[in-house]
C-alpha cells in the first residue's frame, strides 16, 4: 500500500488490542519511516478524535514503533515521539476508565526500565499523570455538599496524605489485574477442560502460545498490583508507629489529669459537706421553737418547679408510719435522726439553696442544647420519675444513700411546710403511697440484679471482630440475573447444554414432524368424508381414487405410522434426557468437589444436594421433553393457522382477534412462573439443608429432648413452600381458566360466523368440520406455547443456580502448581498470618514463625482457640496463610500442587471421619489400589483387634458416618487409614483422644515404631503421654505467635514457662467449685413453648404493673400539690 495520509488513517483505523494487529501496522510504519514526522502527527490527531475507551491500541502502537526504533538504533521516531508523548499519554489516561489508565501506566514503566525515552521526558510523562490523579481526587472530594465539603481544603486529614497516592495506585492497578487473571483463567479452563475436543496441533500450539500471553500479562499485572499493595502497607507500617508513640503519651497525659481530678473530687465533697455541716447548724439557732402547728409560715420563693419529686417515708417494723429520716414537723438536733454527723441534712432553706445549685448544674447541655443532667439514683422510684439533685458522694452505697435521704427529706420538709390536713384521709393517703413505693423500689431492685445477671456479659473485642462476616464464596439463593434481564443468554446456555445429544435431537424432530403432519391430516379427511357422504350414496364415493372403505384402511395405516413416530420420539426424549441430567450431575460434582474449604465454610451441604438433585431435574426435563413438546406445539399451530386461513380468512381473521391478549397473558405468566420457581427452589434447598443437619446429630437433638422445636423448624418451611405452590397453583388456574374461557368464546363466535357462511353458501358442512378441528388444534398448540414458556422459565430458574455452581473459580487450583515427589525435609512456618477467608477480620496467626526438622516428631500445645488446628489445614492446604509463607524442604507450599502434596500427606483429626461401606474400603480410603494383605498390616499396627470381634471381619458395614462402630474403633480405623497411606508428613490432631488407657499405649506404641521410620509427624494433643514423647514441643500463645520452643525436659523444668502453666492447667482442669442447688421448679432446664408465651406475657405483665404504679404516684403528687 502507498503511503500517504489515507493509508495511515486507514492502518490507525483498523487497530485492535490483539498482537499480530499491532505488529503489522507497526512494520508498515517503520517500512516508511521517512515520512516519521508525518506520522506522528497524524497519530496524535486520531488520538484525540477517538473516544477514551479506543486510545489505547495507539499507545499500545506507539510503543511498538519506539521499541523497534530503539532496537535498530533508527532514531526518526523516538525524536518525533519525544516531544508530544508526554501530551498523548495524558490525553489517553485522562477520562480512561481503571483498568485502561493500569494498562498505560505499565506501558510507561516499561519505557522507564527499558530507558526507551529521555529521563525529562519520562519525567514529564510521570508529572503530568500524577496531576490527573490529583485532580481526579479532588474532584471527587469537592462534590459533596454541606458545610464540611465546601471549603477550599480537601477533607482528608493532612495525617493521611501519605497514604492517598499508595492507596490510588492500588486502586487503579488491582482492577486491572482482577480482568487479566480473569482472562487467564477462562483461557486456561479451555485448554485443561477434558470434555473439550482436541486441536490440531498447529491450532493447539496457537492457543498454548496465546495461553502463554496472557499468563504474562496476568502475571505482571499481579506482579503490580503486590508491590502497589507493599507501598500501602509500608506507609501504614510508617503512620502506625507516629500514632503508638502519640498513643503513649496520651495515656500519660490521661493519668496525670485523672490523679489531678481525683484530688480535686476529694476537695469537693469536704466542702460540700462543710456547707451543708454549717447550714444544719444556722437552722438549730435561728428557728423559733413552736409549739403547734397553727402559726403562720413566712413566705418562700416558689420551688416547686426545683424541688425533687415526693418519695414517701418507710414504714417502721412496728407497721405504723414513722419519717424516715427521723425528722418531723417538730424535729430536734440533727443528731436525733440516728444519722451520722456528715448525713445530717439542712432544713427548707438548704434545700432551697440545694436545688438552686442543682438548677444551675442540669442547665448545662451534654452533647446537645437540649439534654440536660439527669441524675438517677439507680433503683429508687424518684430517680426513673427524674431527679435533678446531685449527688454528694462518689463512690459505693453511700452516694444512693445519700441522695435518696436527700430526697426523703426534702420531701418531709414539704409536707412539714404544708398546711395540716382537717382529718386523717393525708396519713392514710401517705402511708398508701409508702407501701407502694417501697414496693416498686424492691421490684426495680429485683428487675436490675436480674438483667445484670441475664446480661451481664458485655461483647469483647474479639467478637465485634468475629461479627466482620465475608461471605463472598456463599452462592446466591436464586441464582444470577435475578433482575431477569439475562434471560435470553441464560435460555441460550440452557440449550447449549444438549449439544452432545444434537443428533439424536435431529432424529427425534423428524419423528415429531411425522407424527404432527399425520394428526395435522385427521381434520382434512374428515371434512372430505362429511362432503361426500351428504351429497352421494356411501357405494358411489371415491376419495383420491379410493372407495371409502380403501380410504379407511389407508388412514388406519397413516395413523399406526403416526403412533409409532410419537413412540420413538418420546423414546429418544426420555433417554436424551436422562442423560442430559447425568452428564450435568456428574459435571456439577465434579465441579463441587474441586472448590475449596473456604467454599465449603460459606455454603451449607444441603444446598449444594438440592442444587445436584433437585435442580439437575427441572433442568434436564426443561432442556429436552419440554423443547420437543414446544416444537410439536409450534408446528401444530403453524399448520393449523395455515389451513385454516386457506379454508375461510374471514372465520380465521375473527379467532386471530383473541390470539394477542393470550399471548401476552402467557409472557407475563411465563415471567411469574419463573420467578415462582427459583424461590420454590431456593426454599427447597433450605429444607434439605435443615433435614441434612437436623437427621444428621439426631442423637443430640434426642438428648436435649429437642424433637417437638425441630419438627416445628421443619414444618414451617414446609408451609413456606405450600405457601409458595399454593401462589403458583392460584396464577396458574387464573391463566388457563381466563385463555380456556377466551378459547371458548372464539368458539362460539366461530359457530355463529360459520353458521352464516354455511347457510348462504358460502363454506361447506364439512369445510366448517375440518375448520373447527384445526381451530381446537391450532387452540391447543398455543396453550402447548405458553406452557413451553413457563416450564422453559423454571428451568431458567434452576439453571442459574447450577450455572452459579460451575462458573465459581476456587481460590487454590487442584491441579496447578509444580508435581510433588517426596514431601521430606524441614518444614518452616516463615513470618506466617493467617485469617479464615469468612472471618477476615478475626486473625489467628500474627508472624507465627518456627520449624520442624525432617523425620522428627513435634508437637504443638496451646490453648483453646490458638490455632493448634489450623496449622493442620495449613498444612493440607485447605487455605493459603494470608502473609508470610510455608516451605517444606525450602520450596513454598503456595506453588506446590495440591493434589500430589496431599497425596504425600497422612491425617487423623479430631473426630474421625468414616463413609458408608466396609471397613477394608475405609481403611483403604487413601489408597483403593492397596492389597488385603497390606489393609491387615495397617489394621493390625493400629490395634484394629476388635475386627475379628466382627462376624463378617473387614467386610462389616460401618453404617452412615460410622454408626455402627465407638468412637475408639472409628478413631483406630481413622489411623489405620493413615498409617496405610504410608505418608512423609503425618499429622494427628488429638488422635488419640478417644481411647482407653491400654488402646492409647498400643497405639502410640505402633506410631512409635513408624516414627523410627522416615515420616515427619506433627501431633495436635493436650494429653501427657503424647506430649512426652515428642522430639520438639511448639508453644502457641494466644495472640497467634509462638511462646516457645523446646523438648519435655528444658520446658517442664521452667516453672515460669508457658508450658509449664498450660500442664498445670491441665491437670488442675478437672477441679470445679460444687454448683449451688437449683429450684427444680420448672420441670426441666428446656422451656417449652407454652413456658416462653407464659414468661413473655409475665413479663410484660410487671411492665404494666410498673407504669400503672408510676401513674397513681404522679396523681398523688399532683393531689398534694394542689393540696399545698
Amino acid at each position: 500500500m502507498a503511503y500517504n495520509d489515507d493509508a495511515v488513517l486507514s492502518k490507525l483505523s483498523a487497530l485492535n488490542e490483539s498482537h499480530d494487529s499491532i505488529a503489522t501496522a507497526a512494520q508498515w510504519i517503520m517500512f516508511h519511516r521517512r515520512h516519521a514526522q508525518r506520522t506522528v502527527q497524524l497519530w496524535l490527531t486520531k488520538l484525540k478524535d477517538l473516544p477514551s475507551h479506543k486510545r489505547l491500541n495507539l499507545v499500545y502502537l506507539a510503543n511498538e514503533v519506539v521499541q523497534q526504533s530503539k532496537a535498530r538504533h533508527k532514531e526518526d521516531f523516538l525524536r518525533e515521539f519525544s516531544p508530544i508523548i508526554p501530551e498523548a499519554t495524558a490525553v489517553a489516561y485522562k477520562g480512561a476508565s481503571s483498568d485502561i489508565q493500569a494498562k498505560l501506566r505499565r506501558v510507561i514503566d516499561v519505557w522507564k526500565d527499558r530507558n526507551i525515552f529521555e529521563p525529562p521526558v519520562q519525567e514529564e510523562i510521570e508529572s503530568r499523570l500524577q496531576e490527573l490523579d490529583r485532580a481526579r481526587s479532588t474532584a471527587k472530594v469537592g462534590g459533596f455538599s454541606g458545610s464540611l465539603f465546601n471549603s477550599p481544603a480537601p477533607s482528608v486529614p493532612s495525617e493521611l496524605d501519605p497514604l492517598l497516592a499508595p492507596q490510588q495506585i492500588v486502586s487503579r492497578v488491582q482492577h486491572s489485574a482482577a480482568s487479566a487473571i480473569k482472562t487467564a483463567n477462562a483461557e486456561y479452563d479451555k485448554i485443561v477442560d477434558p470434555a473439550a475436543a482436541v486441536p490440531a496441533p498447529p491450532v493447539y500450539a496457537a492457543r498454548l502460545n496465546g495461553l502463554m500471553k496472557s499468563l504474562a500479562s496476568a502475571e505482571g499485572a499481579v506482579a503490580e498490583c503486590v508491590k502497589a499493595r507493599k507501598e500501602l502497607v509500608g506507609a501504614l507500617e510508617r503512620m502506625l508507629q507516629s500514632n503508638r508513640e502519640a498513643l503513649e503519651m496520651e495515656e500519660a497525659q490521661l493519668e496525670q489529669l485523672g490523679a489531678q481530678k481525683t484530688k480535686i473530687e476529694i476537695k469537693k465533697q469536704e466542702v460540700e459537706v462543710a456547707i451543708i455541716r454549717d447550714m444544719s447548724n444556722s437552722d438549730k439557732e435561728h428557728a423559733p421553737v413552736q409549739a403547734g402547728n397553727d402559726l403562720q409560715e413566712p413566705e418562700r420563693p416558689q420551688m416547686e418547679a426545683l424541688t425533687p419529686p415526693h418519695v414517701q417515708d418507710h414504714q417502721g417494723d412496728d407497721g405504723n408510719t414513722a419519717p424516715s429520716n427521723g425528722l418531723g414537723p417538730h424535729a430536734g438536733p440533727a443528731e436525733s435522726s440516728g444519722l451520722p454527723q456528715q448525713l445530717a441534712f439542712p432544713s427548707a432553706p438548704g434545700i432551697e439553696m440545694l436545688s438552686n445549685l442543682a438548677s444551675q448544674y442540669h442547665a448545662v447541655p451534654v452533647n446537645g442544647s437540649n439534654k440536660k443532667r439527669k441524675i438517677d439514683a439507680k433503683g429508687t422510684k424518684a430517680g426513673r420519675e427524674g431527679c435533678f439533685l446531685p449527688r454528694i458522694y462518689k463512690s459505693g452505697a453511700a452516694s444512693a444513700v445519700s441522695s435518696r435521704r436527700l430526697r426523703e427529706f426534702a420531701t418531709s420538709t414539704t409536707r412539714r411546710q404544708a398546711p395540716p390536713k382537717s382529718s386523717g384521709e393525708g396519713e392514710t393517703e401517705v402511708a398508701a403511697g409508702r407501701d407502694k413505693d417501697e414496693t416498686a423500689e424492691a421490684r426495680e431492685e429485683r428487675k436490675d440484679l436480674e438483667h445484670l445477671k441475664e446480661h451481664g456479659f458485655q461483647k469483647s473485642e474479639k467478637a465485634l471482630k468475629a461479627a466482620q462476616v465475608n461471605l463472598s464464596a456463599r452462592l446466591s439463593k436464586e441464582g444470577k440475573a435475578q433482575d431477569g434481564k439475562r434471560g435470553l443468554a441464560e435460555v441460550w446456555r440452557l440449550i447449549k447444554i444438549a449439544r452432545p445429544e444434537v443428533r439424536w435431537l435431529g432424529v427425534a424432530f423428524v419423528l415429531l414432524l411425522i407424527s404432527s403432519g399425520v394428526t395435522m391430516s385427521i381434520p382434512f379427511s374428515v371434512g372430505r368424508i362429511l362432503d361426500l357422504s351428504t351429497k352421494a350414496p356411501a357405494e358411489d364415493v371415491e376419495l383420491f381414487g379410493l372407495t371409502l372403505t380403501q380410504f379407511f384402511v389407508g388412514l388406519g395405516a397413516v395413523l399406526t405410522v403416526g403412533a409409532m413416530a410419537n413412540f420413538g420420539r418420546l423414546l429418544l426424549l426420555r433417554i436424551v434426557g436422562e442423560r442430559v441430567v447425568a452428564r450435568l450431575r456428574a459435571r456439577l460434582y465434579r465441579r463441587t468437589f474441586v472448590q475449596d474449604a473456604e467454599f465449603f465454610d460459606a455454603n451449607r451441604v444441603g444446598d449444594l444436594i438440592s442444587r445436584l438433585n433437585s435442580d439437575t431435574v427441572v433442568v434436564g426435563k426443561s432442556i429436552t421433553q419440554n423443547v420437543s413438546d414446544g416444537l410439536r406445539s409450534v408446528v401444530s399451530g403453524t399448520a393449523g393457522f395455515a389451513a385454516m386461513a386457506w379454508l375461510s380468512p374471514k372465520l380465521t381473521s375473527v379467532i386471530l382477534v383473541m390470539v394477542p391478549p393470550i399471548a401476552l397473558g402467557a409472557f407475563l405468566y411465563g415471567r411469574m412462573i419463573r420467578n415462582l420457581s427459583r424461590q420454590v427452589q431456593k426454599n427447597v434447598g433450605t429444607l434439605l439443608k435443615i433435614a441434612e443437619e437436623r437427621l444428621g446429630n439426631i442423637r443430640t437433638s434426642q438428648a436435649f429432648a429437642a424433637e417437638v422445636q425441630e419438627v416445628a423448624r421443619y414444618n414451617k418451611q414446609v408451609r413456606k413452600i405450600f405457601a409458595l405452590g399454593r401462589k403458583d397453583s392460584i396464577i396458574s388456574g387464573t391463566f388457563f381458566a381466563t385463555t380456556s374461557w377466551a378459547g371458548n368464546m372464539t368458539i362460539l363466535a366461530m359457530l355463529i360466523v360459520g353458521g352464516n357462511l354455511v347457510r348462504s353458501g358460502v363454506m361447506t358442512l364439512g369445510d366448517l368440520t375440518t375448520f373447527m378441528m384445526y381451530t381446537v388444534f391450532a387452540g391447543s398448540s398455543l396453550f402447548g406455547v405458553s406452557g413451553f414458556y413457563s416450564e422453559l422459565m423454571k428451568g431458567v430458574g434452576a439453571a442459574s443456580r447450577l450455572f452459579e455452581l460451575e462458573d465459581r473459580k476456587p481460590s487454590i487450583a487442584q491441579t496447578v502448581g509444580v508435581r510433588v515427589t517426596s514431601a521430606q525435609g524441614p518444614i518452616k512456618f516463615d513470618k506466617v498470618s493467617f485469617a479464615y477467608p469468612t472471618r477476615p477480620a478475626v486473625t489467628i496467626f500474627n508472624g507465627l514463625d518456627f520449624e520442624i526438622p525432617s523425620g522428627s516428631n513435634v508437637c504443638i500445645v496451646g490453648p483453646s482457640g490458638g490455632g493448634k488446628s489450623t496449622v493442620a489445614s495449613l498444612m493440607l492446604r485447605f487455605y493459603n496463610p494470608t502473609n508470610g509463607r510455608i516451605t517444606i524442604n525450602g520450596v513454598d507450599m503456595a506453588k506446590m500442587n495440591v493434589k500430589s502434596l496431599r497425596r504425600r500427606l497422612g491425617m487423623v483429626g479430631q473426630e474421625p471421619v468414616l463413609f458408608s461401606g466396609t471397613i477394608a474400603e475405609n481403611i483403604a480410603y487413601g489408597r483403593p489400589e492397596a492389597s488385603r494383605a497390606e489393609v491387615i498390616a495397617a489394621a493390625q499396627k493400629a490395634n484394629c483387634g476388635f475386627i475379628s470381634d466382627f462376624p463378617d471381619g473387614l467386610e462389616t458395614q460401618v453404617g452412615a458416618r460410622g454408626a455402627q462402630l465407638s468412637g475408639g474403633q472409628k478413631q483406630r480405623i481413622a489411623i489405620a487409614r493413615a498409617l496405610l497411606k504410608d505418608p512423609d508428613i503425618l499429622i494427628l490432631d488429638e488422635a488419640t483422644s478417644a481411647l482407653d488407657a491400654e488402646s492409647e499405649t498400643l497405639v502410640n506404641a505402633a506410631l512409635g515404631e513408624l516414627l523410627k521410620g522416615r515420616s515427619t509427624t506433627i501431633s495436635i494433643a493436650h494429653r501427657l503421654s503424647t506430649i512426652r514423647r515428642s522430639d520438639q514441643i511448639i508453644v502457641l500463645s494466644g495472640e497467634g505467635t509462638v511462646a516457645e520452643i523446646g523438648s519435655f525436659a528444658a520446658l517442664s523444668a521452667d516453672a515460669n514457662s508457658a508450658f509449664s502453666k498450660l500442664m498445670e492447667w491441665q491437670m488442675n482442669g478437672g477441679e470445679a467449685p460444687p454448683a449451688q442447688q437449683r429450684s427444680t421448679a420448672g420441670g426441666g432446664g428446656h422451656l417449652t413453648e407454652a413456658e416462653e408465651i407464659r414468661e413473655d406475657l409475665d413479663g410484660d405483665e410487671d411492665e404494666d404493673e410498673d407504669e400503672d404504679e408510676d401513674e397513681e404516684a404522679q396523681k398523688a403528687e399532683g393531689r398534694r400539690q394542689a393540696v399545698k
